[in-house]
């Protein structure tokens, strides 16, 4: 049986793909766990929000020592793992907002911190999204009904156009700060 990976990418990351055909290629020094047929999910975060940008069915591990071999065309910057999709499971990136879905809370994983971590303004934590981690069977589900639409446990799916986005950034709330100074 396949098992499902949650894999982070910064913004910017995202951001710089997202333009290309497909998700059909990634490169990271934390891909060593995953094994052919394994499906890893790019998540990245935005605005405090954790957004599902890819997903990508693993075809062909490689360490650095042999991708050159298979990526002669790339320039890579050398992290230690290296994999392919599956032929014929190559997937277009999209953004879809788990948060909003009520989906991020959900998520469970397969280690001893099982779920991602808030931050005291009730923000996820990107620190918890820093490694790889492996998904529970229904938590790997809970994302498949999202990432196809079947709205099963999910109300609406809000899916962002990246070229109608342009991703603008909101400002973040207003901080008054008071200081007492003494003076000797």
């Amino acid at each position: 049986m396949a098992r499902h990976f949650l894999l982070y990418w910064k913004l910017s990351k995202v951001e710089y793909h997202y333009y290309g055909a497909g998700l059909d290629h990634l490169a990271s020094n934390q891909l060593g766990k995953v094994q052919p047929s394994d499906v890893i999910w790019v998540v990245t975060v935005r605005g405090g929000d954790l957004m599902l940008a890819g997903r990508m069915v693993v075809g062909l591990l490689t360490d650095a020592s042999d991708a050159d071999e298979v990526f002669d065309e790339f320039e890579l910057k050398n992290p230690r793992w290296q994999v392919t999709a599956k032929p014929g499971t190559v997937e277009k990136m999209q953004l879809i907002n788990l948060t909003e879905l009520s989906v991020t809370m959900s998520l469970r994983f397969q280690s001893q911190s099982d779920r991602l971590r808030l931050t005291r303004e009730g923000r996820l934590n990107p620190i918890s999204l820093y490694n790889m981690r492996q998904l529970t069977d229904e938590s790997a589900a809970l994302l498949n009904y999202t990432w196809y639409d079947r709205r099963q446990g999910v109300e609406a799916v809000e899916r962002v156009d990246i070229e109608e986005d342009a991703f603008i950034y909101a400002e973040g709330k207003e901080i008054r700060q008071t200081r007492t100074l003494r003076q000797r």
